[in-house]
This record gives C-alpha cells, structure tokens and sequence, in this order.
C-alpha cells in the first residue's frame, strides 16, 4: 500500500474525505490515526456530525459494521446547489442531517469511518 511508504520513510500524513455537498470535508485522520487506521474515513470534522442511518427507515444505526447511508450535519453541509435548490435531499426534521445518497458506509467499534461504495 502506498501508505507504507510514506510511514517507512517518516512522512507524516493526514487524510480527509468530503465531496461537494460537505465543502469540502466530511471526515479526517489526523496524523497520529493515519497509519493505524489506513483505509478509513476517520472522524468527523470539527462541528460536523456523521451518522449512518437505514434507508428504509431512516433510523441510526447504531451496531458497528453494518452498512447504510452516510448523513451528515453541521455548518459546512451545502442547503442546495446554484439553480437547482431540489436536487439535495430535505434534511431530517429530526436530526438536521443531510442525506448523502450516493455513499454507503459503516461505522467502526472506534467511532471512525468507512466509505463502502458510492454509486
């Protein structure tokens, strides 16, 4: 893995992920996580909550490793897009937390991270 590389090499490396909707970060790893938990999404941003909820029902899951749909609040989640307010999904009225469709993810015993598949 090409993460190896850099931890043999002493290079400190931090990792994010994000996407449009999340401007631009949803999760990170800070350097003292990377090489621990390579391959993860890590922990929420700063302000930032990050769920995984059932699609059916759109109730958390709590358990680790299942699957389910990434939702996401806080201040640097987009309301909409420019000229097209319709096209991200309403916010839960219950938790304020945005849908984020195109990605399945779990959540860890360690409360970090893991992007699935996004389709």
């Amino acid at each position: 893995m090409v993460i190896s590389l850099f931890e043999s090499k002493n290079v400190p490396v931090q990792q994010a992920w994000g996407l449009t909707e999340t401007a631009p970060f949803a999760t990170y790893l800070p350097t003292e996580l990377t090489y621990e938990k390579a391959g993860s999404a890590g922990l929420p941003m700063p302000h930032t909550q990050v769920r995984v909820v059932d699609p059916a029902t759109g109730e958390p899951i709590e358990e680790p490793h299942q699957r389910g749909e990434l939702w996401v609040s806080g201040p640097n989640v987009t309301g909409g897009y420019w000229e097209d307010e319709g096209a991200l999904r309403q916010p839960s009225p219950m938790t304020g937390s945005t849908p984020v469709t195109s990605v399945t993810a779990t959540r860890t015993v360690t409360t970090t991270w893991s992007i699935a598949s996004r389709t």
